[in-house]
C-alpha cells in the first residue's frame, strides 16, 4: 500500500500509525517523520525532567518551616508590634530621669565654667579668715583648760581642769549651776539667791492695793456694817483678792499695813466707829465723837491703821458703826477708802 508523503506527514501530525513498507518518496517522508518523532521524544523527556525538578523545588519550598510563618506566629506579631512600640515610646517620653525640665535646662545653663560643688566650710572664725576652701581652725586649751569635741552634736566644750590656779570651774556659777558660788548669809558674802532678789525687788516696789466704793452704803443706827469695796483702784501683785460681803483675802504671807478712811454723812449726834477683824477676831478699833469740845461739827471722817502679820488665806474685815439716832450713809469714791501694803516677809 502506498500513500503520498503529504498523507504520511498528516498521519504523523494526527498521531496515526505510519506504514513500515514505504518506498521512494514515501520512504523519505517516513525518515523525516521518524526524525521528528525522536526529537519530540527528547523534548518531552527534557520537559518531563524539568517539570519534575520544578515540582521538587516547589515541594522543598512548601515544606521549609524556617522561611514560612505559622498563623499563630502571624497573629502574635500583628498583636504585639503596634502596641509594644507605642508603649515604649510613651514610657520614654514620660521618663523624668532621662529628660530635663525647662528649669533644669536653665539651671545647667547658669552654671559658670569652672564651678565646683559647695563646700562645708566657715569663711572666718573670730578674727581668723579661711585661706582655702577646706581650711581648718583648731581650738587649743591653755594651762588648766581642757578642750573636748563631739562630732555627732557639733559641740566643743572648754573646761577648767583644776591643774592650775584658780582651780576647777564649772560651766556655770549660778545658784543651781555646775559650779555654784555659795549664797550670801548674814556672816559670809556670796551671790544673791533668787529669793533674796525677789525680796529686794519687793522692798523697792512692794505689793500694794487700794479699793473704794462706787455705791453709797447705808449705815443703819447702832449696827456694825461692812462696806462693799467694789472698785479696785490698783493691785500691783494680785496679793489680795475680794472675798464675800466686802471682805479682803490675803493671798501670800507677810507683814501688812492696813488702813481705812471712812467718810460719814454730817450729823452732830453720837459717835462714829471703825473696827478691823482678822479671821473673825478683833484686830483694831477706833471711835470718834461727831461733835468736838467746842460744840462744832468737825469733818465726819474716821481713820484706822493696823500693822499685822498675816498668813495666806487670812480674811480681813472692816466694819463701821454710828449712833446718830437714825440711819446714816457712808460717802463714796475718794471719801471712803481701804488700802493695804506689804512691808515685810518677802520671799
Amino acid at each position: 500500500m502506498t500513500q503520498s508523503s503529504e498523507k504520511i506527514s498528516q498521519q504523523y501530525i494526527d498521531g496515526g500509525v505510519i506504514p513500515a513498507d514505504l518506498t521512494g518518496q514515501e520512504s523519505v517522508s517516513k525518515t523525516y517523520v521518524d526524525t521528528q518523532l525522536s526529537a519530540r521524544d527528547v523534548n518531552i523527556s527534557a520537559a518531563a525532567s524539568a517539570a519534575n525538578a520544578a515540582q521538587n523545588d516547589i515541594n522543598s519550598h512548601t515544606n521549609n518551616s524556617g522561611i514560612h510563618v505559622t498563623p499563630e506566629n502571624k497573629a502574635n506579631w500583628e498583636s504585639k508590634a503596634p502596641g509594644t512600640v507605642q508603649n515604649t515610646i510613651n514610657s520614654h517620653i514620660a521618663d523624668s530621669v532621662a529628660h530635663l525640665t525647662a528649669n533644669e535646662h536653665m539651671k545647667l545653663t547658669g552654671i559658670q565654667p569652672g564651678a565646683e560643688v559647695n563646700q562645708n566650710a566657715f569663711s572666718k572664725v573670730n578674727d581668723i579668715p579661711a585661706s582655702s576652701k577646706t581650711d581648718t581652725v583648731t581650738i587649743k586649751g591653755g594651762v588648766g583648760i581642757a578642750v573636748t569635741s563631739n562630732p555627732n552634736s557639733k559641740e566643743v566644750e572648754i573646761t577648767a581642769t583644776g591643774s592650775s590656779t584658780p582651780g576647777a570651774h564649772g560651766s556655770s556659777h549660778a545658784e543651781y549651776g555646775a559650779d555654784p558660788i555659795p549664797v550670801a548669809t548674814e556672816t559670809d558674802g556670796g551671790i544673791m539667791s533668787a529669793a533674796d532678789k525677789k525680796s529686794h525687788n519687793n522692798m523697792a516696789d512692794p505689793p500694794r492695793a487700794k479699793y473704794t466704793t462706787a455705791t453709797a452704803k447705808p449705815l443703819p443706827y447702832v449696827t456694825w456694817t461692812t462696806p462693799n469695796w467694789d472698785t479696785k483702784n490698783f493691785d500691783t501683785n494680785s496679793f489680795v483678792s475680794q472675798g464675800n460681803n466686802g471682805e479682803i483675802v490675803i493671798n501670800e504671807a507677810g507683814t501688812y499695813l492696813i488702813q481705812a478712811n471712812i467718810s460719814f454723812s454730817a450729823n452732830p449726834i453720837g459717835f462714829r466707829n471703825i473696827l478691823f477683824e482678822k479671821n473673825g477676831s478683833y484686830l483694831a478699833y477706833q471711835t470718834n465723837n461727831a461733835k468736838n469740845d467746842s460744840g462744832q461739827i468737825p469733818s465726819i471722817r474716821s481713820s484706822l491703821s493696823a500693822l499685822e502679820q498675816c498668813e495666806a488665806g487670812d480674811v480681813i474685815k472692816i466694819s463701821c458703826y454710828q449712833d446718830a439716832g437714825a440711819s446714816e450713809v457712808m460717802n463714796i469714791n475718794a471719801f471712803s477708802t481701804f488700802s493695804i501694803i506689804k512691808v515685810a516677809g518677802f520671799s
